[in-house]
């Protein structure tokens, strides 16, 4: 079930949707060399505000998802080795 959002989280992510759908605009009469470069930059950016929003997550609400994600594992693998068990 999913935690109720506070004030303090909605605004968060509001401004992180913000950071991340305002995104530069090539002008129309740079060189391609200039553009490209504009790119690459955008391109840079992009990829290290995804690994800051990776790991702005809670590390302990991380290590929970991944319990119950390995528990459930277990738990499928249980059921999978009995009924090869049963039906070998």
């Amino acid at each position: 079930m999913a935690k109720k959002r506070t004030k303090k989280d909605r605004l968060r992510s509001d401004s992180r949707r913000h950071r991340t759908t305002a995104e530069v605009l090539p002008e129309k009469n740079a060189s391609p060399k200039l553009e490209s470069k504009k790119v690459a930059e955008v391109e840079l950016e992009k990829k290290s505000s995804y690994l800051r929003d990776i790991f702005s997550y809670d590390p302990q609400l991380i290590v929970k998802d991944l319990k119950k994600t390995f528990l459930v594992f277990i738990f499928i693998l249980l059921v999978l080795l009995t009924v090869a068990l049963l039906y070998t």
